[in-house]
């Protein structure tokens, strides 16, 4: 299978769903960034937790957020050790003796909030975008 089919079927499909089933464009689209960039948090566990805290608190799709926090799960390793440096750079770091894990964990915190608001807000605006496309499509067709 290719990839392009695999994300046509296991993430693009069941938006159109929850589309479908009349959940405004917003609404997914604010679900699939947060759980995108609540997926990639730095510290292991974490993101399920907080994914459960923005759906409930925000009332948002609690399935699509979490479906989309485990799909970028691979994810979350691939950055680790990128936001690792980054957070090392921004802070001064890098040629110091290794600071304490709290003070580099707090460090990886920073440079994953630096890269994913901006990398969200860029998602929601996609998604939302592609989401109000398909559906004035499918409305002028059914016209």
């Amino acid at each position: 299978m290719s990839g392009g089919a695999f994300w046509k079927r296991n993430v693009l499909d069941p938006l159109l769903v929850f589309s479908a089933q009349g959940m405004e464009a917003e609404s997914i689209a604010l679900s699939v960034a947060l759980g995108f960039v609540l997926g990639v948090f730095p510290v292991f566990g974490f993101p399920t937790i907080f994914c459960a805290l923005a759906a409930l608190t925000l009332g948002l799709s609690l399935p699509t957020m979490q479906c989309i926090n485990y799909l970028v799960y691979p994810l979350q390793f691939a950055l680790l050790i990128p936001f690792i440096r980054l957070g090392g750079w921004l802070f001064r770091t890098q040629r110091q003796p290794p600071p304490g894990f709290l003070t580099t964990g707090l460090h990886t915190v920073a440079a994953w909030f630096i890269v994913s608001a901006p990398a969200g807000l860029l998602l929601y605006g996609v998604v939302f975008t592609l989401l109000r496309r398909r559906r004035i499509m499918k409305i002028a067709h059914n016209v």
